[in-house]
């Protein structure tokens, strides 16, 4: 929900992660996010997800609805 409602920042703990991790811990968020996508021909295979988590200019596609959450699908969208 926070990634759709353009806040993926509130995801990270900031006790935790520091300020200067935020970029890439996002970057590693939006992958995973990709990987858990419904439908498994929309999930990107294994080389690219080496290549999107080595190369920060990648451009990342949007992430489609999850196979699975933990809330009801309506408050996922």
């Amino acid at each position: 929900m926070l990634w759709n409602k353009r806040r993926p920042s509130e995801i990270l703990d900031p006790t935790v992660v520091e300020p200067s991790y935020g970029d890439p811990m996002i970057r590693c968020i939006h992958v995973a996010l990709l990987c858990v996508q419904q439908y498994p021909e929309d999930r990107p295979k294994m080389s690219t997800v080496y290549a999107m988590l080595s190369y920060e200019n990648m451009d990342l596609p949007e992430p489609k609805e999850p196979g699975f959450c933990r809330e009801s699908p309506k408050k996922f969208c």
